[in-house]
């Protein structure tokens, strides 16, 4: 018997929140993945983007950015845990979109505060 999403437990380690509108991410390292940010934990983020406009990038660095707010991450390290394509709802599109998950890794205390800064100041719940 499979046990539907909903009712499996919690697996990550902290809450995730979803962000406002114009949140945007850089994942860096041998090319660049520009994307809008899903949602964000003081663990990691998610990110959609254009396929083919980016790559899966084992490990690297992270920029996040809004347009509406003041605070900023800048060279967070960083490592993908997934990539996936997902649906793209418009008919007749041939856009394809993917969605990537990155694990923040080795974070100073200043970076772990400027995300929880980033996350209060652009959090949308």
């Amino acid at each position: 018997m499979d046990a539907s999403p909903e009712a499996l437990p919690e697996k990550r380690a902290h809450p995730r929140f979803e962000l406002g509108p114009g949140v945007f991410a850089v994942v860096k390292s041998d090319g660049e993945t520009l994307g809008e940010v899903l949602n964000v934990s003081e663990g990691g983020l998610a990110l959609k983007y254009v396929a083919g406009l980016g790559t899966r990038l084992p490990k690297g660095t992270l920029d996040v950015f809004a347009t509406k707010g003041v605070s900023y991450l800048i060279d967070v390290p960083v490592r993908t845990v997934s990539d996936f394509e997902i649906p793209n709802n418009v008919d007749f599109s041939t856009i394809r979109l993917r969605r990537m998950g990155v694990a923040f890794e080795n974070l100073t205390q200043a970076q772990r505060q400027s995300l929880r800064d980033f996350i209060k100041e652009n959090r949308a719940n």
